[in-house]
């Protein structure tokens, strides 16, 4: 469930003029799947297969993928304003190096503090397939009215979230407007395969070590050099996305709403696995209640530095796993 508008914005805003596409599409990709696991308790090595998504709504919705919009009912819209964020620029910065970084302390409580109230509908049209960041907004504002603008002005921070893509398959993709991220749907969540929606860090994150490949490290654990965990010929990625040494086309095109290098769009993002700390502040910014499957149980490319062969799962509470097991995945983006 998410959260719905219920008061003005008082966040900077720009006023967009929308002329929404009446033959709106998204592209479809290929769902390849991979393996299958769960997360552990601090510091505990994983012994069990995937956790059953029972608890997770994931049914597929009833779309209309040509959806008649009466322009003269859709007025320039009221887009808010929101930072620009720095993405990783460096291969090293892109895909999370194992020797460098990580926390090995346990994170302190974490709370939403959005204070979002309650929405009974979620977005149903498809919308933001084209153009940029803010003409995607306002076209799923012109499309979808008020599931998707997320706003509470009740605090002093004005939490606001904007729907950036709604696609065919029921993917949504949404921008926190007090970071600037853009967070991506869930990657594979509609398949039935279980193995296709668990995937396992070296996959998620990209880390492997092909030779030539400005990524390649020697995993001291040999998790991610290992050909059951990562190929070593077109190692695969998730979030992080190279057309040249990194495979994530099957992987994750659908749920960045095509928004990728991979997917040919005219404007595409820079993809990665969230680190904690980026996944503690979206939380505290209302995501869970925002992004439509849930938020947690999610790998994330920071190193667990007591042990490398765990890396850190946001979690409300402390959580990690050997990196050979698998997890759910959400990407961040920025342009």
């Amino acid at each position: 469930m998410k959260y719905n508008l219920h008061c003005a914005f008082v966040l900077p805003v720009l006023l967009l003029g929308i002329a929404c596409n009446d033959d709106a599409t998204v592209s479809q990709g290929d769902i390849s799947g991979i393996d299958a696991g769960s997360a552990s308790d601090l510091h505990q090595t994983q012994t069990e297969t995937a956790p059953s998504d029972a608890s997770q709504t994931e049914t597929n919705q009833s779309l209309d993928t040509n959806p008649i919009v009466d322009l003269t009912l859709c007025p320039p819209q009221t887009i808010p304003t929101a930072p620009s964020p720095s993405a990783p620029s460096s291969p090293t910065s892109l895909v999370p190096r194992i020797a460098t970084g990580g926390q090995s302390a346990g994170y302190p409580a974490i709370s939403d503090d959005s204070g979002l109230a309650p929405q009974t509908e979620d977005p149903t049209t498809v919308c933001g397939t084209s153009g940029s960041i803010e003409e995607r907004i306002g076209d799923c504002q012109c499309r979808n009215a008020d599931t998707a603008a997320v706003i509470d002005s009740t605090t002093p921070q004005g939490y606001s979230w904007s729907l950036v893509v709604r696609g065919v398959d029921g993917s949504e993709v949404w921008r926190d407007n007090l970071t600037g991220y853009i967070w991506s749907d869930k990657i594979n969540w509609k398949s039935d395969v279980t193995t296709d929606r668990y995937i396992n860090w070296c996959r998620a994150s990209g880390s492997n070590n092909k030779e030539g490949s400005p990524y390649a490290e020697d995993d001291p654990n040999g998790v991610c050099t290992s050909d059951q965990n990562q190929s070593s010929v077109t190692p695969e990625s998730a979030c992080a996305e190279d057309p040249t040494h990194l495979n994530g086309t099957t992987l994750s095109a659908n749920a960045k709403g095509g928004l990728g290098k991979l997917s040919g769009a005219t404007t595409d993002l820079v993809w990665w696995l969230p680190s904690m700390e980026q996944f503690r502040k979206a939380y505290s910014h209302g995501a869970k209640k925002i992004l439509p499957r849930g938020f947690g149980g999610l790998w994330s490319s920071t190193m667990d530095s007591y042990d490398t062969v765990n890396a850190w799962v946001f979690e409300t509470g402390n959580m990690v796993s050997n990196r050979r097991l698998s997890n759910q995945i959400i990407c961040i983006g920025a342009p």
